[in-house]
């Protein structure tokens, strides 16, 4: 049987040949989009980063049931970042729903982290806060943002869709895994534990990177598309006249 740091080795060696291929998709890609490859290739290289500093026992903090490293969170922090910032491109929900968004998962993010580091009322208070920021994660991504979205083309309202479904999937399995670890409820032990969450992980920056380079009209789309704040047609002066 191979121990937690195996994983922690391949899930991060995974991820980083991912990384590569996407920089190499990225280099193919035309000016105008060249940027969402870059950072989707810096959100699954920091995830490699975390993996490799993991395996490594680097940032390791003292918890309620055994010491874990914060570099997957440092490296979600920097990941959800990008995905963030490439849903909000696609969508055309706006630098608002945009920000509260990421805030919204990292209430989540290092809600979780932080339950791991206290027990009694205070874990529960914080639990409570948690399960919160994913009420406001769903809440973004299946009203004001999908709402923007769904007056975009159809490009990106498909590749839209992909993006919410992962990512709502992904952050209610992490959740489910983060109450059943061993910090929490102990229904699992840390090798079943981080077994699961290396699993999930691989697959969603796996799928996130498919979906953004099997996608990439729905960027030049996003790219394209001029900004209006009224409703009309331009007049002569180069200002919307109101209809």
């Amino acid at each position: 049987m191979f121990d937690v740091s195996t994983i922690y080795l391949v899930s991060g060696a995974t991820l980083g040949l991912a990384a590569l291929c996407f920089a190499a998709l990225t280099f193919r890609l035309p000016d105008e989009t060249r940027r969402y490859g870059f950072v989707t290739v810096v959100a699954v290289a920091s995830m490699a980063l975390a993996y490799l500093a993991m395996a490594g026992d680097l940032l390791l903090v003292e918890t309620t049931g055994r010491d874990q490293s914060m570099a997957r969170f440092l490296g979600y922090t920097v990941a959800w970042a990008g995905i963030v910032f490439l849903v909000g491109t696609v969508s055309g929900c706006g630098r608002s729903n945009t920000v509260g968004l990421f805030a919204a998962i990292s209430v989540t993010l290092w809600g979780s982290f932080a339950g791991w580091l206290v027990a009694g009322t205070l874990e529960r208070a914080i639990t409570v806060v948690t399960v919160g920021g994913l009420v406001a994660v769903t809440y973004f991504l299946l009203g004001p943002i999908q709402r923007a979205a769904s007056n975009e083309s159809g490009s990106r309202i498909l590749l839209y869709g992909k993006l919410k479904h992962l990512l709502l999937l992904a952050w209610v399995v992490l959740m489910i895994l983060s109450v059943t670890s061993e910090q929490n409820l102990a229904l699992l032990d840390t090798f079943v534990g981080q077994l699961v969450a290396s699993y999930v992980d691989v697959i969603l920056f796996l799928g996130f990177g498919g979906f953004v380079f099997n996608n990439v009209g729905a960027f030049e789309d996003a790219t394209t598309d001029a900004p209006s704040t009224t409703t009309g047609t331009a007049g002569l002066d180069g200002l919307e006249t109101p209809q």
